[in-house]
């Protein structure tokens, strides 16, 4: 629950070599910035601005 990238990207690499390509495109720029987003946004959200 921490780190969901890290640990998807670690129970990915126990699978077969189908899912490849979904450790590559986890380890991609894309989801890099999703996350950085998502992120912001909590932080965002769970913080007091008074």
């Amino acid at each position: 629950g921490n780190n969901i990238k890290v640990e998807l990207l670690e129970s990915a690499k126990s699978l077969s070599d189908t899912f490849c390509k979904a450790c590559e495109v986890l380890n991609g720029d894309s989801v890099s910035k999703a996350t950085e987003y998502y992120l912001n946004f909590v932080t965002d959200v769970h913080t007091d601005t008074e």
